[in-house]
């Protein structure tokens, strides 16, 4: 089944067997290569846009002939003023998807943004391919389960704070946080979905805001009311959206998913306006549903200031006592982060007519592990080694005080005090794989910097020993693939194709997250290459690049079994920092310039 593009059209399904809509004349390969096979959601609500699911017939630029993808189309409806709101807001996610690098986020292909002129038969369509991420919606996930345990809503909100971190970051709001906008992907993990009412939060849109009076009408502000009953703040509701507001909705969706009720099935407190939640969910600790009435709070600046001090709170709440490292927030810890907003949110809240508690109310924390870690995650080196010599001074046999204090050495490029206190923190706790593993990467990177063979035998030696380390505690952490994939890596630099065949096969039983697998396939693709078995080795790389299509490795490997232009340029543009892949890069470089 193929459908026509065209609104207007009289009969827009077609069998797969032409290639012209039967009905009005119009390609049904849209750009000559994106099939639309399946409607997912009609032409409806104030943006006017229809989703469809496509197969990109062509491929090319990092997509593969075949791949299955996303598109929203958006026909103009012939209102001047309101068809300017609804290319602005496709715009804007447009833009969003783009700027904002994360991997529970989708993405958009290049030239995944275009514009079909008008024709005789069809209006003007605006167009935005996304990345199809696999899975099903929360709201589709309470239809066939419980309401969400303890464990997994702390679970699912860590990883939904740190994704919501990385949106914030790029001065983005989501603006339409809900069950229906969360995928439940196949490994377990989260995404966050649906960026049709993102905004900016630049420093115009706030000060704009913050001179908004507050007698204006609902809505009026944004020209288009964006919002859902039910999870929207009032100052949202109001026309006058905070980065804050995200926040309230992420609250109320959490709700939702522990009490197995729709917000709007809930009793309301007549003074407080408050939800009347906590007797639907027993199973639920005072700690999280507390957590959760701060999201909730009616005044927003009763809310988390900003994403980093919710990162903190959910911290200090829920790991404050636990001698573990929280790893699923930092787990991205050079992340870079945008301008600060805090003193611009208190000013909209101000202005938007609702009381802001004092700066003051935002009490400044003890310089604890927790607050190190945000300011580490934060890309805050220098008050985050600040925190951990702090800890040290305090603490000299503190273990993660001495991990954590070498990690932000490594940021600053003080390699001297991240080896250091490596090796503190290894001979503190000498069972524990992380820190075997942590050295190990030290010295990996600098080889790769410097080409020394003596600091790869040295990564490699911790690499075993972390891995060993791991599997005699048989721990199920999926961190503990790092070491096998990095030990396959490392064989695989030094001609040992057995090896790394053993280590990258291992790390495959284990693997669950598309980017691990990415990884892994890519080793199990160079050792094949490496063994003259180029067929196998083509089917390893794309298998890679079909897990993470933004990957230069697998394009630098094909490029040398099937030379292209395609693969020659995605090597070269796309990120990454292996010492092979800037080798692998040279040569197509050089080889293209002896042709010049």
């Amino acid at each position: 089944m193929s459908y026509c593009i065209n609104p207007k059209c009289s009969s827009r399904e077609n069998p797969d067997t032409t290639d012209i809509c039967l009905a009005c004349g119009t390609s049904l390969l849209v750009k000559d290569r994106y099939q639309l096979i399946s409607l997912i959601r009609p032409l409806d609500g104030p943006q006017g846009v229809e989703v469809f699911e496509v197969v990109d017939r062509l491929g090319g630029l990092g997509v593969q002939p075949g791949t299955h993808q996303i598109m929203k189309v958006m026909p103009l409806s012939g209102d001047e003023m309101r068809d300017q709101k609804r290319i602005e807001f496709i715009q804007r996610e447009n833009k969003a998807l783009r700027q904002i690098n994360h991997f529970a986020i989708p993405k958009v292909p290049k030239e995944g943004f275009f514009v079909l002129p008008a024709s005789e038969v069809a209006p003007e369509i605006y167009c935005l391919v996304l990345q199809k991420m696999e899975g099903e919606t929360l709201d589709q996930w309470l239809d066939s389960h419980d309401p969400l345990s303890q464990n997994l809503a702390l679970d699912w909100l860590e990883q939904l704070c740190h994704c919501l971190h990385e949106v914030h970051n790029q001065d983005f709001i989501h603006r339409d946080i809900k069950p229906e906008n969360i995928l439940l992907q196949p490994d377990g993990s989260l995404a966050l979905i649906d960026f049709g009412a993102v905004r900016d939060i630049t420093p115009t849109y706030m000060a704009r805001l913050s001179s908004h009076s507050k007698h204006q009408s609902p809505g009026s502000f944004e020209g288009t009311g964006i919002y859902t009953i039910g999870y929207a703040p009032p100052e949202q509701i109001d026309g006058k959206t905070l980065p804050q507001s995200d926040f309230y909705a992420l609250g109320r969706t959490f709700v939702h998913l522990v009490t197995g009720i729709h917000p709007r099935q809930l009793p309301v407190d007549e003074q407080s306006g408050e939800l009347i939640w906590r007797e639907h969910a027993p199973q639920i600790e005072p700690s999280l549903v507390s957590f959760l009435d701060r999201l909730m709070a009616i005044t927003p600046g009763k809310r988390p200031l900003n994403t980093a001090n919710l990162r903190s709170t959910f911290l200090q709440t829920f790991y404050g006592t636990s001698n573990e490292r929280p790893v699923g927030i930092f787990k991205h810890k050079w992340t870079p982060i945008g301008a600060g907003i805090g003193l611009l949110v208190l000013l909209a809240g101000i202005a938007g007519g609702y009381h802001v508690n004092s700066a003051l109310d935002y009490s400044q924390s003890e310089l604890t592990m927790a607050e190190g870690l945000v300011h580490l995650a934060d890309n805050r080196l220098k008050e985050a080694q600040d925190i951990f010599k702090a800890i040290i001074q305090k603490y000299p046999d503190d273990n993660e005080a001495h991990y954590y204090l070498a990690l932000a050495c490594t940021g600053v490029q003080d390699y001297s005090c991240a080896e250091e206190h490596y090796q503190i923190a290894i001979r503190l706790n000498p069972k524990n794989w992380h820190n075997y593993f942590a050295l190990g990467s030290l010295y990996d990177d600098l080889a790769g910097q410097e080409r020394e063979q003596q600091e790869y035998q040295k990564a490699k030696a911790l690499y075993d020993k972390a891995k060993a380390l791991y599997q005699k505690a048989q721990n199920q952490d999926p961190e503990a693939l790092e070491p096998l994939n990095n030990l396959a890596r490392l064989s695989l630099l030094e001609k040992d194709v057995n090896a790394g065949l053993k280590y990258a096969q291992t790390a495959l039983s284990l693997a669950n997250r598309p980017s691990d697998k990415a990884v892994i396939h890519k080793n199990l693709g160079w050792a094949r290459l490496l063994q003259g078995k180029n067929e196998l080795a083509d089917q390893d790389l794309n298998q890679a690049i079909s897990f993470n299509p933004d990957f230069a490795d697998p394009y630098c490997l094909l490029n040398q079994i099937t030379p292209s232009s395609e693969h020659k340029e995605s090597c070269i543009s796309l990120p990454s920092d292996q010492a092979e892949v800037r080798e692998w890069r040279q040569d197509i470089i050089e080889g293209i310039e002896q042709k010049l």
